[in-house]
């Protein structure tokens, strides 16, 4: 390729970035949609094909019309991811999904520090009649941080200059239902990017965790906890988790795009790990590979504990230790 052609091709591809950059603005500013950054940086894959058509040796009006369509397509489908992230849970909450929240003793403490870092402490107590329970953490971006278990329900911080949380629990029988979420507020002078969540539970439930965030660190170590099921979504991000002895059985769903991941998990245990990782370096040490994707311990089905992790990422560095 000539230094000419080259030179247009980068042009092109940087044009077509401060458009679709362009785009996402007038969405937020014209027509009232939110910018929900964990919903923008599920489109990822998308930004992968238009970067490979703006590099493609084709007709340059050929590009112009395939990257239009793939940018109306993305918009298309954000403003559906959004709408969905915003209603989908209330109407759930409203048809008496997750029961009735009258007996919830729920605090939530704010307060600024440090001038523009705005801290955030949450608490429910506990009761013991509960035997199950489910968290949902949406996070935009920043650290996210399991810490021990606590005598609460749960007891979580949020330290921002920029996300503002909120929290709802539900109770259904001898369940609860939590949920983090942004509250809507959104302060647009950011100055630190201090952005912190911090996370402890009650040790006594059995516990399904559900994280969808964006660009963050998360530190998850969750060897405290009865762990039945763990999903986290995110973007590009650091990842760092760990699981204990507590729970027979635990499925483990992690789906991100450019990452690094290290699960930790206790050697006693039998382990299956599906992998569809596309172009990612992966180190399971310990493990036989027994089909495409597919890898496991010599002791998966003969013992007492059974962990199986679903991997789905891309141009990531994935790890599973055994310790």
């Amino acid at each position: 390729m000539s230094s000419k052609n080259k030179n247009d091709n980068d042009n092109f591809a940087s044009g077509i970035w401060l458009i679709i950059i362009g785009v996402i603005a007038l969405l937020v500013m014209l027509f009232d949609v939110d910018l929900v950054w964990s919903k923008l940086f599920e489109l990822w894959p998308l930004a992968l094909i238009i970067l490979g058509v703006c590099i493609m040796p084709i007709n340059r009006w050929v590009r112009v019309s395939i990257v239009t369509v793939l940018v109306a397509c993305g918009c298309l489908a954000y403003i559906s991811k959004v709408d969905s992230y915003k209603y989908g849970y209330d109407l759930g909450v409203s048809s008496g999904e997750f029961g009735d929240d009258s007996n919830s003793n729920s605090s939530v403490v704010r307060r600024y520090d440090d001038g523009d870092v705005y801290s955030q402490s949450f608490c429910e107590s506990y009761n013991k009649v509960l035997k199950n329970a489910e968290v949902k953490v949406e996070y935009g971006a920043g650290t996210i941080k399991m810490l021990g278990g606590c005598p609460n329900l749960l007891e979580a911080t949020n330290r921002s200059d920029f996300f503002r949380q909120d929290m709802s629990v539900r109770y259904e029988d001898d369940k609860a239902k939590i949920r983090f979420f942004g509250d809507g507020e959104v302060v647009t002078d950011v100055k630190k990017g201090t952005n912190r969540f911090e996370l402890a539970l009650n040790t006594e439930p059995v516990w399904k965790f559900d994280f969808e965030v964006g660009a963050c660190n998360a530190e998850l170590d969750f060897s405290d906890y009865k762990v039945s099921d763990i999903e986290f979504e995110s973007g590009a991000c650091s990842v760092d988790m760990k699981i204990g002895t507590l729970c027979n059985n635990t499925k483990i769903d992690v789906e991100t795009g450019v990452s690094k991941i290290i699960i930790r998990v206790p050697e006693s245990a039998g382990y299956r790990i599906k992998s569809d990782a596309a172009l990612s370096k992966k180190d399971f040490p310990g493990f036989e590979k027994t089909s495409d994707g597919v890898f496991e311990t010599t002791n998966f089905g003969d013992s007492e504990q059974s962990v199986v992790i679903d991997l789905s990422c891309a141009l990531s560095d994935v790890s599973v230790r055994r310790y």
